[in-house]
């Protein structure tokens, strides 16, 4: 999908000039985190995780801010919890995911 200012804009992906009403979303929140980590440290490899048991809206928000930034997004799937925390099983699952993908 190409990716226009103006569809940029209705997403929450502004571009260079970030206010703080921007910032008190999710999603531009995220783009804004990421635009200036990559301008920061231009070589980093610079990579998203995304937790299991997430609202829909914070999963596509991270999807879209990374795909638009191409960033490595890491979806964590089957994760065991305990109040919404991750169990020890849970905390080894996380491991393991991070390890099948290349961390």
């Amino acid at each position: 999908m190409y990716l226009t200012k103006g569809y940029l804009r209705n997403k929450g992906i502004k571009g260079a000039a970030w206010t703080t009403d921007d910032c008190k979303s999710f999603r531009p929140a995220l783009a804004c985190l990421t635009d200036k980590l990559q301008k920061r440290y231009p070589k980093a490899e610079i990579c998203f995780i995304l937790n299991s048991e997430l609202k829909e809206p914070v999963n596509e928000s991270m999807r879209e801010v990374c795909k638009h930034y191409n960033i490595k997004l890491i979806e964590l799937h089957d994760i065991e919890k305990q109040n919404g925390h991750p169990s020890i099983k849970g905390m080894k699952s996380i491991c393991e995911q991070l390890l099948e993908a290349g961390l």
